[in-house]
């Protein structure tokens, strides 16, 4: 049984990606990027050594603009990344926005018992709700299986659906919430995007 690091990631996340890329030192990773940003996929793999799996996304008139990776454009993600890890049987999903303080695969590897695993985040700022936890998919682990399955039935659940939003129903599948490492969520409105591309 393998385990895979990975995310559906974009060049505006790069304020905090050499931090990802420090925390997540050892583990096999995997990205999804778009097929625009194909120069910057080849920039990670040559700079950082994190492979990279494009993708062509579908644009859907009311997911467009800058946080269309929240949207449809994030489910094809998962498929490019699903496709490019048949040989993996667990898949933990790290946000390149989000760093750990520890080993965190190990951490969800011990803890994990069925189901999602989630790991409590803070919320980011912009959300207005400080010194609350969110239990968001952007630090969840789970079989490839599970994970197929989720994005299936987010196809089933109309076009906007999003497999954030279908991992995250408890009525659709099993999860576990836990908090037990401390973790960074980062957002860009509050970093130097150009400091940290250094």
């Amino acid at each position: 049984m393998t385990s895979r690091v990975v995310a559906p990631h974009t060049e505006r996340k790069h304020y905090a990606f050499p931090l990802w890329v420090a925390a997540t030192q050892g583990y096999d990773r995997l990205l999804a990027i778009e097929y625009s940003e194909a120069d910057y996929a080849k920039e990670i793999e040559q700079k950082y050594g994190v492979p990279c799996t494009l993708f062509e996304p579908e644009e859907h008139p009311r997911r467009g603009g800058r946080h269309r990776i929240c949207g449809p454009v994030y489910n094809q993600a998962w498929e490019a990344i699903l496709s490019a890890s048949s040989d993996h049987t667990y898949l933990l999903c790290l946000d390149t926005d989000v760093i750990p303080y520890g080993d965190i695969l190990k951490v969800m590897q011990e803890a994990h018992t069925g189901g999602f695993l989630r790991h409590g985040v803070p919320w980011r700022s912009t959300y207005q709700r400080p010194g609350f936890k969110a239990y968001e998919t952007s630090c969840t682990f789970a079989t490839r299986k599970l994970w197929r399955e989720a994005l299936d039935k987010t196809y089933q659940r109309g076009e906007l659906a999003t497999l954030y939003g279908t991992v995250g129903d408890p009525d659709l599948f099993p999860h576990q919430d836990i908090d037990i490492m401390a973790l960074e969520h980062l957002d860009d409105s509050e970093v130097d995007v150009e400091r940290t591309r250094q």
